[in-house]
């Protein structure tokens, strides 16, 4: 099948290949290029994702009005629908809300001095315990608890970021300010796979190691594979033994099977969580370690937003938003 489109809605029509009936994979076969295997898996991402906002939408008793629906744009190439129909042709400013889900740094410097700087910051704030929060050892790491949101907020300022990645980072501090009120503190957790960092120094984190895909890094920044940096199942680090039966209940109201995807922790932690990587690009010629972040937002309130000046490029690009349950691999396995 040779015929492409860039546009959802038009990708959408062409996907129904084998028709509505079931019983008849095994007779057909469809023969697709590598490009509109991705698009046509994408979409279906898309399309799964906003059936689960639908879900959490019902069952927290809101209207669309109030809740914010969004549909995932893609991050490099695709289009909702045709650009005439987007008003991309100028500058708009939307509302952003960033509850319940993740936002990572899955843009990343690998310029050696920044990376010496940001991790001479991680230990600055690793040694005061982000200002003398309570610590605590996880399977993966360290947990600092209830850490006040200016703390946080002033670590992700001081993060140096790539100028490509500085605006959305920009948009985390800000969310954070505008949530401040409803939750006032967070979690940090620092990721260190293989045992626990030591308690007195020299405040080092084992690094994850993470593929290079195609064409990366480009220049000076690495942008990594499906914009992911955490790994499945990191956000239920530091949750109580009750938290996570509980999210394993949410999830089998859902009818996930399988692994339980990071969302239904997210909503059991009703916190924030800042979670801190070291990571080592393998089999390429670039040397880590390489510092990034995730923030991952409970369901706080989803009236909450902060502006957003989006122009053309931004809404054709928009970040992908990562938090599909099919996204998210073992990458520390």
């Amino acid at each position: 099948m040779y015929r492409n489109t860039k546009m959802y809605d038009a990708l959408l029509q062409m996907g129904r290949w084998f028709g509505y009936r079931s019983g008849y994979e095994d007779l057909c076969r469809v023969f697709l290029s590598s490009d509109s295997l991705n698009w046509y898996g994408h979409i279906a991402e898309a399309a799964d994702e906003l059936t689960k906002q639908i879900k959490q939408m019902r069952r927290d008793g809101l209207s669309p009005k109030e809740f914010g629906l969004y549909v995932r744009s893609h991050p490099d190439r695709l289009l909702i629908t045709a650009p005439n129909k987007m008003r991309s042709g100028e500058e708009i400013t939307i509302d952003q809300s960033y509850s319940g889900r993740l936002r990572e740094s899955y843009i990343v410097s690998t310029d050696a001095e920044v990376n010496a700087r940001n991790f001479s910051l991680i230990s600055e704030y690793w040694r005061e315990e982000f200002k003398g929060a309570k610590r605590e050892g996880t399977e993966k790491g360290v947990i600092f608890r209830d850490v006040p949101l200016a703390v946080i907020e002033d670590f992700l300022r001081r993060f140096e970021s790539p100028t490509i990645f500085s605006s959305v980072k920009s948009d985390l501090v800000s969310y954070l300010a505008a949530v401040s009120d409803k939750a006032p503190r967070a979690d940090v957790l620092l990721i260190s796979p293989g045992g626990l960092p030591c308690d007195k120094g020299p405040f080092v984190l084992n690094s994850q190691m993470r593929a290079m895909g195609k064409e990366q890094p480009m220049g000076d920044v690495w942008r990594l594979n499906k914009d992911r940096v955490a790994s499945r199942g990191d956000e239920k680090h530091g949750l109580t033994k009750e938290q996570i039966e509980e999210a394993e209940a949410l999830a089998r109201v859902d009818e996930v099977a399988g692994q339980v995807s990071d969302i239904y922790y997210r909503k059991v932690r009703g916190k924030p969580l800042l979670m801190i990587h070291s990571l080592q690009p393998k089999g390429v010629s670039l040397h880590g370690p390489i510092a990034a972040f995730g923030v991952s937002f409970p369901f706080i309130d989803c009236v909450t937003t902060v502006k957003v000046v989006a122009n053309k490029v931004l809404l054709g690009q928009n970040e992908g938003v990562g938090d599909n349950p099919d996204d998210e691999d073992d990458f520390d396995v």
